[in-house]
């Protein structure tokens, strides 16, 4: 029976106590005409209230179960149910019993179209208040609302290590308008488990809603309220970080968050089946085995809707008005702020300066602190690219020494120590110019690392086989200075009268002053004073 037999013996023990069959009808929720037919039933099997409460529920059933729809084999809709949904945007009466119809068993008689229409009018006008809510909750705007809730039945899957049979969570979650559903498997149901649940499902869905609606579960929700829920702080934090309304339903009124439910059920029924019957040895497994078939759960055909899924309706409809995700994914351990780019290439947080790569001098950056592993990542706001990675100082121990990693190529020089200096002379100067630097900073003190500062600087303006013939004349020395490396270079310049110094150009390109007797100097002056 579609009613239970309490509320049978009550309609009955009402009417025996002279109450108007509509007053019944309004107070148990029932139809008249179905109260009318088992107040007829009892009249001619001369029962009372008091004879059936001595009967089964099964002897009940059978003497009220109308004959013509146990002849003919009818199979009666849930009225309450299809109200639901036909108040759903763009469905209409006429989608929902081809729906019903579509639901009936092979073999099975459907109701005809007029009396659902009836009965389905009917329903509507004796609906209680949390049918009404929920019908008046039914109506969806595209990226504006999300449910989410955990299935009761998890996945069984044993663990390689121990051997131990563990039950994995099913967290599930819906978007509202499109019907689009994710599901993955987790631990346990901890606040953790929750959150991770739902960053999974914000990045499905490649997008953000502007609500999402979940039970009073209390690792979420510290204190349920009819008004004014009290939300964990933490989950608070996290829908503030992706700028969306946290809303846990009234206490007692899951049917407010009916979709997810469904949601539930479909997983249950087109996921669930098929993992009960696969072995699994971690969660990692379990997710990997949900993902082709909740593929195949959103790209199947809608009965209410031919020609169109739950997916298509998602990525025509609803997609491109979810709201963007952010750059960086939520850590219950991290914080994330926006701090300038120092002159000095650093930022500075709290007391202590960090160094960050050249080149965002007067930029925002974004800055991610994660005190669980103490580390502070630096992120470019254009592409969420992490530029670089760095530990937690303590203000005591001074601002970040500098980093050479952090420094361009062609600058690195200018902190380099004397090995370094000395290797990349002979990289890019070659033999030759090792030889010589390496005498000339013999002494192994800053002095020395700035001579080979000096002599990499001057050695790279001229030519190579201008510069071989200056580190040939100081090879031949016991001793090699900086002053004597000057000093060969202007006695081989003024040997050869040709300077081979390079002149920048724009784009890059350079320019070769090669002969420089014909220019007239002292020299020439003084030979015309004399003649």
């Amino acid at each position: 029976m579609k009613y239970k037999t309490e509320i049978v013996i009550e309609a009955i023990r009402l009417k025996e106590a002279g109450v108007t069959t509509s007053a019944i009808s309004k107070k148990l929720l029932a139809p008249s005409s179905t109260i009318n037919e088992w107040l007829k039933k009892a009249k001619q099997n001369n029962l009372t209230a008091e004879n059936l409460r001595s009967l089964s529920e099964q002897d009940i059933e059978e003497i009220l179960r109308p004959r013509s729809w146990s002849r003919q084999n009818v199979i009666l809709p849930d009225y309450e149910d299809l109200l639901v949904k036909a108040s759903a945007p763009k469905m209409t009466v006429q989608n929902v019993y081809l729906q019903y119809l579509a639901s009936v068993p092979e073999g099975c008689e459907p109701v005809s179209k007029a009396t659902f229409y009836r009965e389905l009018k009917r329903t509507k006008e004796l609906a209680s208040k949390e049918l009404q809510d929920v019908c008046l909750l039914n109506s969806f705007t595209p990226g504006h609302m999300c449910m989410i809730d955990y299935s009761g039945d998890g996945v069984c899957w044993r663990n390689k290590n121990d051997g131990s049979v563990k039950t994995a969570q099913i967290f599930v979650g819906v978007l509202c308008y499109s019907g689009l559903i994710f599901c993955t498997a987790t631990n346990g149901q901890t606040r953790e488990d929750w959150l991770t649940g739902i960053t999974k499902m914000f990045h499905y869905f490649d997008g953000v809603t502007d609500e999402t609606w979940l039970d009073n579960s209390t690792p979420l929700v510290k204190n349920a309220d009819k008004y004014d829920p009290d939300l964990a702080s933490e989950f608070s934090n996290f829908c503030d970080y992706y700028n969306t309304l946290g809303y846990a339903v009234e206490p007692g009124k899951s049917r407010h968050k009916a979709l997810v439910e469904n949601a539930v059920k479909q997983f249950q029924d087109r996921i669930l089946n098929h993992l009960n019957k696969r072995s699994f040895f971690s969660i990692e497994e379990i997710n990997s085995a949900i993902e082709p078939l909740l593929v195949q759960l959103n790209k199947s055909e809608l009965i209410e809707r031919p020609g169109s899924s739950r997916f298509s309706r998602y990525k025509e409809e609803e997609r491109n008005l979810l709201r963007p995700l952010p750059l960086i994914e939520y850590s219950a351990h991290s914080k994330v702020m926006s701090r300038k780019v120092r002159p000095n290439n650093q930022i500075r947080l709290g007391n202590v300066r960090y160094n960050v790569p050249w080149g965002y001098v007067g930029k925002e950056l974004l800055v991610k602190v994660d005190t669980q592993i103490k580390e502070i990542s630096f992120i470019d706001p254009s592409d969420g690219e992490i530029l670089t990675t760095t530990k937690i100082r303590n203000p005591s121990d001074g601002p970040e020494p500098q980093r050479k990693d952090l420094i361009p190529q062609d600058l690195k020089y200018l902190v380099e120590n004397k090995e370094e200096l000395l290797d990349r002379i002979r990289v890019q100067l070659g033999d030759k110019a090792w030889e010589v630097a390496k005498r000339l900073a013999k002494p192994n003190n800053s002095m020395a690392v700035r001579h080979l500062k000096g002599f990499l600087s001057l050695s790279k303006k001229y030519e190579k086989d201008f510069m071989d013939k200056v580190y040939e004349d100081l090879l031949k020395k016991t001793i090699i200075s900086f002053k004597g490396y000057r000093d060969a270079l202007q006695k081989v310049e003024q040997i050869e009268g040709v300077r081979y110094k390079k002149k920048r150009l724009k784009h890059g390109a350079t320019l070769d002053v090669i002969d420089c007797r014909s220019v007239r100097g002292a020299e020439y002056y003084k030979d015309r004073f004399n003649q």
